[in-house]
């Protein structure tokens, strides 16, 4: 499901979030949300530090989300949480260690600030258990 991102205003892209949650769980139930931003996030506060898309400084998304849709929401960098689905949906499900680099358009790297992004999942029992992101050594 795509939505065009408001990126002059994170108020009207907290608003568009909350409209497809709205959208989602008229088909679906869930009890809790999950947001990937582009960006630096802080997952302790669930605040986009810095966004380079958008127009998010020290954003409160998870709070402002929460709001809007009445549900628990965790907020976590973008790449980060596409690894984290990977181990434990996808191609990467089953597998003890896990790492990633995807690629934007026009053959960028996608990662924060090398195209060596690495995201680690420690697995217990085949379940993602913690994901941290940094460099690759």
């Amino acid at each position: 499901m795509r939505r065009a991102t408001p990126a002059a205003s994170a108020e009207r892209t907290a608003a568009v979030i909350a409209e497809v949650v709205a959208e989602l769980l008229g088909r679906h139930e869930a009890s809790a949300v999950g947001v990937g931003a582009a960006g630096f996030v802080d997952e302790a506060s669930g605040t986009v530090v810095f966004a380079p898309n958008l127009a998010w400084r020290a954003e409160p998304l998870r709070a402002k989300v929460a709001g809007l849709v009445g549900l628990p929401v965790v907020v976590e960098n973008d790449a980060t949480a596409s690894v984290w689905a990977e181990a434990r949906y996808g191609a990467a499900r089953g597998h003890r260690h896990v790492s990633a680099c995807g690629k934007e358009r026009g053959g960028r790297c996608r990662g924060r600030l090398t195209p060596r992004l690495h995201a680690p999942v420690q697995m217990e029992n085949n379940e993602p258990t913690k994901l941290t992101a940094g460099r690759m050594r």
